[in-house]
Protein backbone atom coordinates (compact mmCIF):
# COMPACT_ATOMS: atom_id res chain seq x y z
CA UNK A 1 0.00 0.00 0.00
CA UNK A 2 0.88 3.29 0.50
CA UNK A 3 1.25 4.26 3.47
CA UNK A 4 -1.38 6.76 3.99
CA UNK A 5 -5.33 6.40 6.14
CA UNK A 6 -8.26 5.91 4.27
CA UNK A 7 -9.19 9.09 6.01
CA UNK A 8 -6.15 11.10 4.70
CA UNK A 9 -6.86 9.75 0.81
CA UNK A 10 -10.25 11.33 1.44
CA UNK A 11 -9.08 14.51 2.64
CA UNK A 12 -6.76 14.32 -0.19
CA UNK A 13 -8.99 13.74 -2.79
CA UNK A 14 -11.17 16.74 -1.32
CA UNK A 15 -8.77 19.63 -2.02
CA UNK A 16 -9.19 21.43 -5.35
CA UNK A 17 -6.62 22.49 -7.34
CA UNK A 18 -6.30 25.78 -8.43
CA UNK A 19 -7.65 27.51 -5.56
CA UNK A 20 -4.84 28.23 -3.77
CA UNK A 21 -5.18 31.24 -1.18
CA UNK A 22 -2.06 32.09 1.36
CA UNK A 23 -2.61 31.30 5.13
CA UNK A 24 -0.77 33.45 6.67
CA UNK A 25 0.46 37.48 5.14
CA UNK A 26 2.70 39.65 6.41
CA UNK A 27 1.03 42.86 7.06
CA UNK A 28 1.39 45.92 9.44
CA UNK A 29 0.96 43.27 12.86
CA UNK A 30 3.74 40.62 11.33
CA UNK A 31 6.45 41.08 9.14
CA UNK A 32 7.43 37.91 8.90
CA UNK A 33 6.31 33.93 9.78
CA UNK A 34 8.56 31.04 10.11
CA UNK A 35 8.34 27.23 10.89
CA UNK A 36 4.92 25.88 9.52
CA UNK A 37 3.12 23.23 10.53
CA UNK A 38 0.29 21.24 9.32
CA UNK A 39 -1.41 18.50 11.17
CA UNK A 40 -4.84 16.33 10.77
CA UNK A 41 -6.38 15.25 14.03
CA UNK A 42 -8.31 11.59 13.75
CA UNK A 43 -11.41 12.78 13.55
CA UNK A 44 -10.81 15.40 11.32
CA UNK A 45 -9.82 18.20 11.94
CA UNK A 46 -7.11 19.98 10.23
CA UNK A 47 -4.82 22.22 12.32
CA UNK A 48 -2.13 25.04 10.65
CA UNK A 49 0.27 26.95 13.03
CA UNK A 50 3.20 28.78 12.17
CA UNK A 51 5.67 31.52 14.37
CA UNK A 52 4.66 35.56 13.52
CA UNK A 53 7.83 37.62 13.82
CA UNK A 54 6.43 41.46 14.77
CA UNK A 55 9.16 42.79 13.33
CA UNK A 56 12.05 40.98 11.88
CA UNK A 57 12.84 36.86 11.08
CA UNK A 58 15.26 36.21 13.70
CA UNK A 59 15.02 33.41 15.69
CA UNK A 60 14.53 36.02 19.24
CA UNK A 61 12.47 38.70 19.81
CA UNK A 62 8.43 39.44 19.67
CA UNK A 63 7.20 35.90 18.58
CA UNK A 64 3.37 34.95 18.92
CA UNK A 65 2.18 31.13 17.91
CA UNK A 66 -0.69 31.36 15.52
CA UNK A 67 -3.01 28.55 14.88
CA UNK A 68 -6.02 28.33 12.50
CA UNK A 69 -8.08 25.54 12.27
CA UNK A 70 -10.30 24.28 9.81
CA UNK A 71 -13.38 21.15 10.98
CA UNK A 72 -14.69 20.53 7.59
CA UNK A 73 -11.02 18.55 6.35
CA UNK A 74 -9.69 20.96 4.27
CA UNK A 75 -10.70 24.75 4.74
CA UNK A 76 -9.14 26.59 6.72
CA UNK A 77 -10.76 29.20 8.67
CA UNK A 78 -9.04 32.86 8.76
CA UNK A 79 -10.01 32.96 12.39
CA UNK A 80 -6.39 33.61 14.27
CA UNK A 81 -5.39 32.10 17.79
CA UNK A 82 -2.25 33.62 19.12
Amino acid sequence: MNGYSEQELEIASNIVIGQEKPLFVANKSAKNYRIPSLLTTENGIVLAAIDKHQFDNKDWGNIDLVIRRSLDNSKIGRTTKS
